[in-house]
């Protein structure tokens, strides 16, 4: 009898050790996949720092609604350069861009996800209109933090003891944009992207409904003293 309850508090005490091995390693494959984000990010910023400093005209920031599926909810901010000069023919104005941008977007009580992406493409708007369309390829890395298990207190529905992991996945898109300037300072946007999440836990597709206003930030350039 001794012996079988040795045997039961031995296996009890394995599975404690198993359980914070995993948590332990979850832990780890969380910090990793944040480390990469926040590198990205920072690469991101670097960026658009270098080519603020160097461009002395204002500086477009977009913001919208960024949905996945279109109502997963989230939001978006970005910016854009000229990648070369612009092209000017009789009917229309064609002017190719590189927008490096971030992302957040969640689907409640399951995952919730951060995206950085950079797209280059072209945009094409006809002389005397307000209306433009653009098109454009991006690349992207999301990290997914999902729900995977929890337990629920059944007298007051609160759930207790999740736990999460974190996947990270490369994700190309490709995108069509329609915008409108409508006012001088301001322009508004709708935006279609299909794209699949790759090398994660799992290939999942991709679509994502944009719909946001564009400004431009006037940058002052003090001169320089002799």
């Amino acid at each position: 009898m001794i012996n079988i309850l040795n045997k039961i508090i031995r296996g009890r005490v394995n599975s404690k050790e198993q359980v914070v091995s995993m948590n332990q390693l979850k832990m780890k494959s969380q910090f990793n996949s944040t480390f990469k984000v926040w590198m990205a990010l920072c690469c991101l910023l670097a960026t658009t720092s270098l080519y603020a400093q160097n461009e002395p005209k204002p500086i477009p920031i977009s913001v919208g609604y960024f949905g996945h599926f279109a109502y997963q909810p989230g939001l978006k901010i970005g910016t854009e350069f000229s990648l070369m000069g612009r092209s000017d023919t009789d009917n229309y104005s064609r002017q190719w861009f590189g927008s490096p941008q971030i992302a957040f977007f969640s689907n409640p009580g399951s995952d919730t996800n951060f995206f950085v992406n950079f797209e280059a493409g072209i945009r094409k708007q006809k002389k005397g209109k307000n209306s433009y369309t653009a098109y454009s390829a991006g690349l992207g890395y999301r990290l997914q933090s999902k729900l995977e298990s929890f337990s629920v207190n059944l007298s007051t529905g609160d759930r207790t003891n999740k736990i999460r992991n974190s996947y990270g996945f490369l994700v190309p898109t490709l995108n069509i944009e329609r915008g409108w300037r409508t006012h001088k300072p301001l322009s508004w946007y709708s935006k279609f992207s299909v794209g699949s999440s790759l090398f994660g836990n799992q290939n999942q597709f991709m679509l994502f409904l944009e719909v946001g206003v564009k400004f431009k930030i006037k940058k002052e350039i003090k001169p320089r003293v002799k």
